[in-house]
């Protein structure tokens, strides 16, 4: 699933409806919850120069979260080395939620840094150099992340723009006719 021009009466960034039938749903509270975590880090990063873009994946992004589902979030920063090693930008991001790193991993290009919030939601931050959404070519990783789902909550630069736009074009021309 790529991302998509928003639906009418959805606005760009706003996270797909969740897929009817789902079994283990979120139930609102969580789903608000969601949204006013994505609230604050668009908000975090209109006024943090160094972040380039911000995008959320997985199943939020997919329509098609479970009660147990983390917030993937993907941010490209012009140098994610120093968010990579530091914690205290949690707060600035995510103020009033006591965010509580609980695993720093690495994964190829991409810096992780899981939170916890107070109220028990995991918000994992995959930190990556612009590199990651290079487009000539694009990265087989970075192309499955894209075809599995993905929401543009800020891109003032149009990484993810071009990003969306490679991997659908190559998607198009690889499919027999």
């Amino acid at each position: 699933m790529i991302s998509e021009p928003p639906a009418p009466g959805r606005q760009p960034g706003e996270v797909p409806p969740i897929e009817a039938g789902a079994a283990s749903a979120p139930d609102p509270a969580r789903r608000a919850e969601v949204a006013a975590v994505l609230d604050d880090v668009r908000q975090w990063a209109q006024r943090t120069p160094p972040v380039l873009g911000i995008a959320l994946v997985g199943s939020w992004a997919r329509g098609t979260p479970t009660t147990r589902s983390d917030v993937d979030l993907v941010l490209v920063l012009a140098a994610p080395g120093h968010l990579a090693h530091a914690t205290d930008w949690l707060s600035d991001v995510l103020p009033h939620r006591a965010p509580r790193v609980v695993r720093t991993a690495r994964w190829g290009p991409l810096r992780e840094r899981r939170v916890r919030l107070a109220g028990g939601l995991d918000v994992e931050f995959g930190l990556v150099p612009p590199s990651w959404a290079a487009t000539t070519p694009v990265d087989a990783g970075t192309a499955r992340v894209v075809r599995e789902g993905l929401v543009v909550l800020h891109d003032p630069a149009g990484l993810f723009e071009r990003l969306v736009a490679a991997v659908a074009g190559a998607d198009r021309t690889s499919r027999p006719p």
